[in-house]
């Protein structure tokens, strides 16, 4: 496949990706396993295919900086099949860990292939949030790569937006992460801040 095409192609199906994920949250979230199943298994599944089927050798030239290409999309393609097979039997609680596992290989592609976007730095902010002792360093430092970190599509698209719920977001936590510790009592509210952000702009995967 040309270099153009293959480009083409990841494009596409990562736009799948964007739309299908959290669709199949969302569902599972709602108690409908069996429409969350069938979401992730007609679209995200079979875009995963797709990319694993074409690009299984060959990576999109943005990501030449990448020296296991071939284990990181075969891992894609294992985990989305993971996920898809917990979801057809309704294992709730594994679906949503099988789930969390896909994002967390975007995140490791984009840092392997030094392309961390907006998008990464909120997941990782919801991420280290999720910690039983959340560090006030990594909060603050990753809160201030929020202003310079490259766009992700959503944020290109709707930055006015984004500034809004970057905003808010920073208001609600550079209080909380000022000192040298972030108490017990203010971890709840931590999570909800970076929950709000990454739902609105770090859940996409490009």
């Amino acid at each position: 496949m040309a270099a153009q095409q293959l480009d083409e192609m990841w494009d596409s199906q990562v736009s799948i990706l964007n739309s299908s994920y959290p669709k199949t949250l969302e569902l599972l979230s709602a108690g409908k396993a069996k429409e969350a199943h069938e979401e992730f298994h007609a679209n995200f599944l079979q875009a995963v295919k797709k990319i694993y089927s074409e690009a299984s050798t060959t990576y999109p030239a943005r990501f030449s900086k990448i020296d296991d290409w071939c284990d990181w999309v075969k891992g894609l393609y294992v985990d989305s099949a993971r996920a898809d097979k917990t979801l057809a039997v309704g294992q709730s609680e594994e679906a949503s860990k099988s789930l969390a596992a896909l994002r967390e290989d975007f995140f490791k592609l984009h840092m392997k292939t030094e392309m961390l976007q907006v998008n990464d730095i909120a997941y990782a902010i919801r991420v280290e949030a999720a910690k039983d002792q959340p560090s006030a360093d990594e909060i603050r430092n990753l809160s201030a790569e929020l202003a310079d970190a490259k766009p992700s599509s959503k944020t290109r698209t709707a930055p006015a937006e984004f500034a809004g719920a970057r905003d808010r977001f920073l208001q609600a936590v550079n209080s909380l992460v000022s000192g040298n510790k972030i108490e017990s009592a203010e971890i709840k509210p931590l999570r909800d801040a970076a929950d709000q952000l990454y739902k609105a702009f770090g859940i996409e995967f490009e």
